[in-house]
């Protein structure tokens, strides 16, 4: 498991989407459960989300194949991050 990093991003908010914040997580520590996941957004980022909150969001990304499970842990898909890649240089 990769070692948690303090979450920094300019794009962390208080009005941030739960699941935008949800991949900021993941993208600095995996694999993740829900719980680690809900305890890491509390303690490094001004959000007022609930456990059930995040679960419902991490079903979202799990069906939508931007994060996938294995053994009850959540971690990104590589392959939707190198999509996400590829989009981020096509738009400079």
């Amino acid at each position: 498991m990769m070692k948690p990093q303090p979450l920094l991003s300019p794009f962390s908010s208080s009005r941030g989407n739960v699941r935008d914040l949800i991949i900021e997580v993941l993208s600095r520590a995996w694999p993740l459960n829900g719980r680690e996941i809900y305890r890491a957004m509390k303690r490094d980022l001004p959000t007022k989300v609930t456990y059930q909150g995040v679960h419902k969001a991490l079903k979202q990304l799990l069906e939508e194949g931007m994060v996938v499970q294995e053994d009850r842990k959540y971690k990104l898909n590589m392959n939707w991050a190198r999509e996400m890649k590829k989009f981020g240089w096509v738009l400079k």
